[in-house]
């Protein structure tokens, strides 16, 4: 089960956007941990078959704030292959 403060970095929080029923995978909006204002998206980018931040414009990132944005779609990345289904029971 995933906890709150799992999602907790030192510059900002994740936050789950409600899931679309015609998508496999959830959105997640980045925020700042001070002001709570929205610094992107972390979503399915299908081309690279991973999730990436899809950014707000003109938001700036520190070297810290980019080493706990890919902490934070690694931990996605491990929660989703624990719910999605294998290629294998998809095709049966």
């Amino acid at each position: 089960m995933m906890r709150k403060e799992d999602l907790q970095f030192r510059y900002f929080t994740v936050e789950p956007l409600p899931k679309e029923p015609h998508r496999k995978t959830r959105d997640w909006n980045v925020l700042n941990k001070l002001h709570g204002t929205l610094l992107g998206v972390i979503a399915w980018y299908g081309p690279w078959r991973s999730y990436c931040l899809h950014t707000v414009g003109g938001v700036v990132f520190s070297t810290g704030c980019l080493d706990d944005i890919e902490k934070a779609i690694k931990f996605l990345l491990l929660v989703a292959q624990c719910f999605l289904p294998e290629k294998s029971q998809i095709n049966q």
